[in-house]
């Protein structure tokens, strides 16, 4: 990794690994910022896939003019993709792990990002709720590693959480605020670790009585969704975030936070765990709390008196 003036770390090429939903909205955003940006993926071939319904997302939220929509979408022509690991890996100064939320599955990614990566890399993942120190022992550089977590989509959440672990080391943590600003997205520091960051932990906190109310059968998940419409003047509710995000994702998140607190008031309900079993995933598999790509939240006559 270069350094600048004032011997200030400097990043320059960046891999993203797992190029599912979040993953490929990141490795899009990076590189159309004129980052040089390669990303790792299982199956290439989903890729545009994943594009197509990010585009189609975006359309139908209507907050971006079609112009503005296509020009940031060009970054994906500049997205290296490739099948092998460490050939993603290669004179990257940056990688940002973006694979499931699961806890066994990050700390044998982050292992292997370490035998492939070069030394003075830093090493980051955007998981919604693990801190890094459950991590970073996997590595023999914990002090170069930690939380990078993006939003969807970062053109429209420009902010991303960043959390150092016990051992993160000052230069890393200012280097990675400086790249986050340099992307046009606003660094939100986490000053001592914490499950579930800042601001993730609150929309925590949103999903889980969200679902409790609507698995307990208290109301509607419409209605939910419509009262958080009128009061936020957002374009959709709690559930229609959270069909962005995927049910499954969600679910793995609930979990993490009753993984750790082993509390039955933390633990998702069951009813969400029946949806996923039916592949009703959200918008990526075209029904969710909604259907897509078309649903009833979008429609002019939703919040009709």
């Amino acid at each position: 990794m270069a350094r600048g003036l004032g011997g200030q770390m400097t990043i320059k090429k960046i891999a993203v690994i797992g190029a599912g939903t979040m993953g490929a909205q990141i490795a899009v955003h990076i590189a159309g910022r004129g980052y040089d940006v390669s990303l790792y993926a299982r199956h290439p071939e989903k890729f545009q896939k994943t594009l197509g319904d990010l585009r189609r997302s975006l359309k139908d939220r209507g907050k971006i003019p079609a112009p503005v929509l296509e020009e940031w979408m060009k970054g994906a022509e500049k997205v290296k993709l490739h099948k092998d690991l460490k050939e993603a890996l290669q004179e990257s100064d940056l990688i940002v792990e973006a694979v499931s939320e699961n806890l066994k599955l990050k700390r044998k990614m982050f292992a292997l990002m370490d035998s492939f990566a070069p030394r003075d890399a830093i090493l980051s993942t955007t998981s919604s709720s693990i801190p890094i120190s459950k991590i970073a022992d996997t590595t023999r550089r914990p002090d170069r590693c930690l939380n990078l977590h993006f939003y969807q989509a970062p053109m429209l959440t420009n902010m991303v959480d960043i959390m150092g672990g016990t051992q993160t080391v000052p230069d890393v943590m200012e280097a990675a605020k400086e790249f986050v600003r340099s992307i046009g997205c606003i660094p939100l520091t986490v000053k001592k670790e914490i499950l579930g960051f800042g601001f993730v932990r609150i929309l925590h906190s949103i999903y889980q009585h969200t679902l409790s109310l609507w698995a307990g059968g208290y109301v509607d998940f419409r209605d939910i969704d419509r009262a958080w419409m009128t009061f936020t003047q957002m374009d959709r509710g709690p559930f229609g975030i959270m069909d962005g995000i995927g049910l499954d994702v969600v679910f793995d998140l609930l979990m993490v936070y009753y993984d750790e607190s082993k509390s039955p008031k933390d633990h998702p309900p069951q009813a969400l765990k029946d949806m996923i079993d039916r592949k009703e995933l959200g918008r990526k598999t075209g029904k969710g709390f909604y259907t897509y790509p078309h649903p009833e939240y979008a429609r002019p006559d939703f919040l009709k008196i």
